[in-house]
């Protein structure tokens, strides 16, 4: 048995709930955040969660999309920073220029973060208008599935470095692979298509790697949704670890999370997508492919996003 993983998934119940207790989120964002601690090796402080919820409300009107949904996972981000104020200064100056350019959504202030993280202030003006060439693009390609989500991969795509057209290709080409697999069910194969464009390594490879985990897990009777939740499995299937290890590991962490506390876990689907966070901190350490915090996190908010819109349709 593997204790270090008995104890990350112990960990991730330990942060979700001091999350919880801090400032009331529901389970999902809780899950989101205790993960958010756990890649990146820092340990919750519920008062200073507290303080930068009131801090991003303070400095946000009330119908601002920095108060919308994601408000906590947003809180949990900025305490985990050496200097909030400072952090949210300059995240809100982010939002700004994607603003002048994108729709008002709860994606906005996500992006507007990782801006501020791993861009100049003087870069802003630039990377917002490469994000908005692509996500055109995106919604060129596939105009009836490209939503507020995908703004968030135009702005990681924009920043990669890599050129328009080779991302929209490897993109499709992923896309198009996978196709088989995800029908009626095109917007999570759109998202997983593009953050397997963002991991390294041939494209037909990664869509390999992908189906071929989720074909072991089906051996073992794990039926994984054709839904967001997938987009981190096939993150974790390019993360260099074998897809039977995986497997185990997942089991191993899925029959722990079911013996803890069942109100995280509603259905099948919400224990089946912790325990990918939970796997997701796990290998991050040692995985060039996990390594990559701005992808696995904005991977983890977007699924945590669309389970928040499903439960309330």
């Amino acid at each position: 048995m593997n204790h270090e993983l008995l104890e990350r998934c112990d960990e991730f119940m330990q942060y979700g709930a001091i999350i919880q207790k801090a400032i009331g989120a529901d389970y999902e964002e809780c899950g989101v955040g205790a993960y958010y601690y756990l890649s990146s090796g820092a340990f919750p402080d519920a008062e200073r969660i507290r303080t930068c919820k009131t801090l991003i409300k303070k400095r946000n009107g009330f119908f601002s999309d920095f108060r919308g949904y994601g408000l906590d996972i947003l809180a949990c981000m900025l305490a985990a920073t050496d200097d909030p104020e400072y952090r949210l200064e300059v995240a809100i100056l982010a939002y700004q220029y994607l603003r002048a350019e994108f729709e008002s959504s709860s994606y906005v202030p996500i992006l507007a973060f990782f801006f501020s993280e791993y861009l100049k202030e003087e870069q802003f003006e630039l990377y917002t208008a490469r994000a908005k060439e692509i996500y055109n693009k995106m919604d060129k390609q596939h105009l009836l599935l490209t939503g507020y989500e995908d703004l968030v991969f135009a702005g990681l795509f924009a920043m990669s470095g890599r050129s328009l057209e080779d991302l929209t290709e490897e993109s499709e080409m992923i896309y198009k692979y996978l196709r088989s697999d995800f029908i009626f069910n095109g917007n999570p194969l759109q998202t997983l298509s593009h953050a397997l464009t963002l991991c390294t390594g041939e494209p037909i490879k990664k869509a390999e790697r992908t189906r071929d985990l989720l074909q072991i897990l089906q051996k073992h009777r794990i039926h994984f949704p054709r839904s967001f939740p997938i987009v981190a499995l096939g993150i974790l299937a390019n993360s260099g670890i074998d897809p039977t290890v995986i497997c185990s590991d997942f089991m191993v962490v899925q029959d722990k999370l079911r013996e803890m506390d069942h109100r995280l876990f509603p259905s099948k689907e919400n224990r089946y997508t912790f325990a990918v966070l939970v796997l997701a901190s796990y290998y991050m350490i040692n995985s060039k492919e996990m390594t990559a915090a701005a992808i696995v996190r904005t991977i983890v908010l977007l699924i945590s996003a669309a389970q928040a819109s499903a439960a309330t349709m």
